[in-house]
C-alpha cells in the first residue's frame, strides 16, 4: 500500500522494502526445507495421520 499510496519521496524506500521482504521470504522458506530434509522430516512427521475406529460403541 505503502508503494501505491505513497508520495513520490517514499516510492524508492518503499520498492526497496518490497523487494526485501519477497526475497527474505523465499529464501527463508527454501532454507528451512532443505534444514527439514537435513533432519530427515517427512510429510508424515509434520502431518500425521489420524488413525479412526473401524466402528463406534453405540450404547
Amino acid at each position: 500500500a505503502l508503494l501505491f499510496l505513497g508520495g513520490p519521496v517514499l516510492k524508492g524506500f518503499s520498492a526497496a522494502l518490497l523487494i526485501g521482504i519477497i526475497a527474505g521470504t523465499y529464501s527463508s522458506i527454501y532454507i528451512s526445507s532443505a534444514i527439514a530434509l537435513d533432519f530427515g522430516l517427512t510429510a508424515e512427521h509434520v502431518f500425521p495421520t489420524v488413525k479412526k475406529a473401524a466402528f463406534d460403541q453405540l450404547p
